[in-house]
């Protein structure tokens, strides 16, 4: 029965963080469409049952179960009369016709935005009626351990909702609007410029107002806040018609307890959440991310202090003291590098789980992982191995993005052997006892000094000009391949910071040129410190053998290393800045590559996994091609006084060529 506990929630059309193309009306517009396609593959299932079901009963006895259903259902039914009277016989077919239209009239209602009575568990109990049926004409499991069995599963997994929609935005987008919201109930009070005290004790008495001041039609109302509101009325209107279309509610950048609050207040303008007699109701689960170096360091003083809020403790109760936590593997490699990013997430997570856990919280954590080993992305069953034992608990959630759906979904074969996988992985994290502690001071070191060092080298004005004068980036962010820009906003090329630059965009060009610096750099310099240090390199030694984390982090780093090609990607280095510049990436490639032979005791970084390996170099030439197209092509490009929309689209073309042979787009 492992099909009941595996569930599949989207992004597609409830990802409006830094993308103005998602409103609330395309989301409406997702929900729809993702119900009409699973209504349609039902409906096939059923026509497949009706060619198969023929089977004519002359007598039907009016005391089954079967019957008195269809008697129940004919009552409410619209069939024609005609068609009735030609399956008096055939009580299965005139059943599954029945079906057939409450998902028909399901589906409408969903389009129209109505309630209606059908849900999942009726549409269960009619199939099982059903199949009890088959099993008593049978006398066996014969006719029921095919398409009707699988159907049955298919709904436990589906439901009528077919993929949950995660509904994500920007903190800095609550904050505002909740800003506008607050200046028009008290004129003179700014609620940007208060401090964060201030600003959770108005959050909180608006939200515990029996009626809150603030007219929500009104016409002098922001366009902001129009959509802002537009989605949490949506989200109130969907979850009415069933809860489960909606997963969760995911505040981006989550950096203090106002960030949460805000939400919370949004949600009781629109009616989301209510509060009478001291509870509060709410259908609503709202999700923080934690994304950044420093607020993944924060993240467990700020649950903490979120859990232990009074108000707050109002809404766990509401969700049987269940709460959700996101961590983001993005943002936090772009911020501190490979290294530091890896390590504070593991810190992170631990401490995390160990605070919803002295608070006796049920909880789940979400791994924002993406497709490119330095956002989280490699074998899934390893990285959930690798995982913290405290974390542990049975319950997880990450994302596939990307190419990684085709890869790991577009045969039925091997996205059942990946489920496998990851369900295999889980029951043994569960059965495995909790992790010694190794020597945090080491980890601790050798990760400090690789943020360091890539913030030395990479968080700097010089990387920043190699990147924009080196990198296809200008291509990239414009490429119709992303689900977003390439930036949170706005911003004409060369003017957008790195902050503000997107995590997918930036691994992406790093992959194009081959040096995959967000998958190992850093890394190289901190290792060092075992040229001239017998003792630690023998501890180190020790923790890739006795440490998960610190194996996984290797087997990752060399992976990463393993698939790049030093002489390709000095090509795009034209000016004597750039070539200046790579220096210090092939140096600090080079003390890594030196390192990990030492620690892991390796002759060379695949050594491990000779398949991998010999795939990576038999792909090499056939990608050095694409290589030396896309180099001359940004040439002539740059060279080229006139920008023609035929030069645009044939490096489009080799961006894509690239993405395909280094099978990662980011």
């Amino acid at each position: 029965n492992i099909h009941e506990f595996l569930n599949f929630q989207t992004w597609v059309g409830g990802d409006r963080d830094g993308n103005p193309n998602v409103t609330f009306k395309i989301s409406e517009t997702a929900v729809v469409s993702l119900i009409k396609h699973l209504i349609s593959m039902y409906i096939k299932d059923l026509d497949s049952l009706y060619n198969d079901y023929s089977i004519s009963i002359r007598k039907p006895d009016n005391n089954c179960p079967l019957i008195q259903s269809i008697i129940k259902d004919l009552k409410k039914s619209k069939m024609a009369k005609e068609l009735i009277e030609r399956y008096e016989f055939e009580p299965l077919r005139l059943k599954l016709l029945l079906i057939k239209e409450k998902l028909q009239l399901y589906q409408e209602c969903i389009i129209q935005r109505k309630k209606i009575k059908f849900t999942v568990k009726h549409f269960q109990t009619d199939l099982i009626l059903i199949k009890r049926f088959l099993q008593n004409y049978s006398k066996d499991d014969m006719l029921t351990s095919g398409d009707i069995q699988k159907l049955i599963i298919r709904l436990k997994i589906f439901g009528l909702h077919f993929m949950a929609l995660d509904i994500r935005q920007h903190s800095s987008v609550h904050e505002n609007v909740v800003n506008e919201i607050i200046s028009s109930i008290f004129p003179n009070f700014c609620y940007l410029n208060a401090n964060e005290h201030e600003k959770c004790e108005m959050l909180k008495g608006l939200i515990l107002t029996e009626n809150i001041p603030f007219n929500k039609d009104s016409c002098n109302v922001s366009n902001l806040l129009k959509e802002v509101l537009g989605t949490f009325l949506f989200i109130k209107n969907t979850i009415i018609i069933n809860e489960k279309i909606i997963s969760s509610y995911i505040i981006s950048m989550t950096d203090s307890k106002s960030d949460i609050l805000e939400v919370v207040l949004l949600s009781r303008i629109a009616g989301l959440v209510n509060y009478k007699n001291g509870k509060i109701s709410s259908k609503l689960k709202i999700v923080p991310l934690y994304e950044t170096i420093s607020d993944l360091k924060n993240a467990p003083k700020l649950l903490e202090e979120l859990i232990n809020d009074d108000l707050y403790s109002l809404i766990l109760c509401n969700h049987s003291n269940f709460q959700e936590v996101m961590l983001g593997y993005s943002d936090s490699n772009k911020d501190g590098g490979f290294g530091m990013a890896n390590h504070s997430l593991n810190q992170c997570l631990t401490k995390v789980s160990e605070i919803l856990r002295s608070h006796n919280l049920d909880f789940r954590i979400f791994h924002g992982r993406g497709g490119s080993i330095s956002r989280g992305g490699g074998k899934s069953n390893k990285a959930i191995l690798s995982l913290p034992s405290v974390s542990q608990n049975g319950k997880i959630r990450f994302t596939e993005q990307g190419e990684v759906i085709n890869y790991r979904y577009g045969s039925y074969q091997i996205a059942k052997r990946h489920l496998e996988q990851i369900i295999c992985a889980q029951i043994i994290s569960l059965s495995t006892p909790i992790e010694n502690s190794v020597n945090k001071n080491i980890i601790n070191t050798i990760m400090n000094e690789s943020y360091l060092h890539y913030k030395k080298n990479i968080l700097t004005k010089k990387c920043w000009n190699f990147f924009l004068n080196a990198t296809p980036i200008s291509f990239i962010s414009k490429i119709p391949i992303t689900s977003r820009p390439a930036s949170r906003y706005k911003a004409k090329h060369g003017n957008i910071g790195f902050k503000d630059l997107r995590a997918i965009p930036w691994v992406f060009s790093w992959t194009q040129l081959r040096y995959n610096i967000s998958g190992w750099f850093g890394m190289g310099h901190a290792l060092s410190v075992i040229n001239n240090n017998p003792k630690l390199l023998k501890e180190l030694k020790s923790l890739s053998k006795s440490s998960k984390f610190f194996s996984q982090l290797l087997d990752n780093m060399s992976f990463e290393m393993a698939r790049m090609r030093l002489t390709i990607s000095r090509l795009y280095a034209r000016s004597e800045q750039d070539k200046e510049f790579i220096k210090l990436i092939e140096k600090d490639y080079n003390l890594a590559v030196e390192s990990y032979k030492k620690i892991t005791g390796y002759n060379f970084l695949l050594e491990r996994n000779e398949i991998i390996s010999s795939s990576i170099r038999y792909r090499n030439p056939f990608t050095d091609l694409l290589n030396y197209a896309q180099v001359e092509l940004l040439k002539r490009n740059q060279d080229s006084k006139k920008q023609a929309e035929e030069f645009d689209a044939i490096i489009f073309s080799s961006i894509n060529h690239l993405a395909a042979a280094m099978q990662t787009s980011g």
